[in-house]
C-alpha cells in the first residue's frame, strides 16, 4: 500500500554476510533509487573517460523528449 501507513511499514532483509536490516519502507525504496543512480554515474564516468560520453541522463528531460 502506499498511503502513509504502508510507506512507514518496517521491511526486514538480509543485507551482506546475512546481517538482519529493518527498514521502514519508504527508506527501502529511497536506498534501492540512489543505489542505481550511483551505478548509472560511475558507468558515465568510466563512458566518459573512454570517450563515449552517455550525455545528459536527466530523467525529466527522458520524459520530456517522450512527449
Amino acid at each position: 500500500s502506499t498511503d502513509d501507513a504502508g510507506w512507514e511499514r518496517t521491511v526486514e532483509f538480509e543485507f551482506q554476510r546475512g546481517s538482519p536490516l529493518r527498514l521502514p519502507m519508504w527508506q527501502t525504496v529511497l536506498q534501492v533509487m540512489l543505489h542505481g543512480i550511483q551505478h548509472r554515474a560511475e558507468a558515465a564516468v568510466l563512458l566518459t573517460r573512454a570517450g563515449r560520453s552517455p550525455g545528459n541522463m536527466d530523467y525529466i528531460l527522458w520524459l520530456l523528449g517522450r512527449a
